[in-house]
């Protein structure tokens, strides 16, 4: 239970933000560069409602393919305030998933679930385990419906266009559910594998309660390996729940 809660916090956090776009509909290819092998590391940093800091630092990577199926990792180390653990999450998409187009919005595709905590064993866990756990999240917004492009604007070297989005977002997970307002800005260079080269998000619940997380790229490269080691144990599968998800 230990390591599918870690996994569900990372797809939490991508979903959380603007990685839901439908940046697909947009006149520019921004993900070309995502091509097997290459990865993109940034540092995120969030303040939780009461201003509290922590920050990780953040790989994703896509991985060779397995047939006409598309492997993502991702790759979470803490740093200053963080309770996370160092850990690996792989990702194996169904032939759907168009990682050219968008492989921010890569959640609803996905078949299977690695994950390994430095120091433990890898397991993996059937998607099906983990999804009943996510509740409404897969659908919860679409963070394409307001996509608003600002302009071209050079950050830390790289000529980058700027987006904006808005709008509310609904989750629910087990017995809890969120609901509220975000406004994201993302920054996004063909230059870089997964096109994010800065991001900020804004999310504040129906309480009044404001989490800002910020993105910003240390590096990006080719040559990426995966960083799951040793024999991958098979979970088994989750019980159902007698009241349901």
């Amino acid at each position: 239970m230990r390591r599918t809660t870690l996994a569900l916090g990372l797809v939490l956090s991508l979903a959380a933000g603007a990685a839901q776009a439908d940046f697909a509909k947009l006149k520019k290819a921004w993900f070309g560069g995502t091509k097997p092998g290459t990865y993109a590391t940034w540092e995120q940093t969030t303040t939780d409602p009461k201003g509290k800091t922590s920050a990780v630092e953040m790989t994703m990577a896509r991985l060779e393919n397995e047939g006409e199926m598309v492997w993502l990792e991702f790759r979470t180390v803490p740093k200053a305030g963080s309770k996370q653990k160092a850990s690996t999450m792989r990702y194996l998409l169904n032939p759907q998933f168009q990682p050219e187009k968008n492989p921010l919005d890569f959640v609803k595709y996905i078949e299977r679930v690695i994950v390994q905590e430095d120091g433990k064993e890898a397991a993996e866990m059937p998607w099906e385990m983990v999804r009943p756990m996510m509740g409404s999240v897969l659908g919860m917004v679409d963070f394409g419906s307001d996509v608003v492009e600002k302009g071209p604007e050079t950050v830390d070297g790289k000529l980058c266009e700027r987006f904006a989005m808005s709008g509310r977002y609904q989750m629910k997970i087990l017995f809890f559910e969120m609901k509220g307002t975000y406004e994201s800005e993302i920054w996004l260079s063909d230059s870089v594998p997964f096109g994010r080269v800065k991001e900020t998000d804004v999310l504040k619940d129906d309480k009044g309660n404001v989490t800002k997380t910020e993105w910003k790229l240390l590096g990006s490269g080719a040559g990426y390996t995966t960083k799951i080691t040793g024999p991958v144990k098979k979970s088994e599968p989750m019980p159902k729940l007698p009241f349901g998800n």
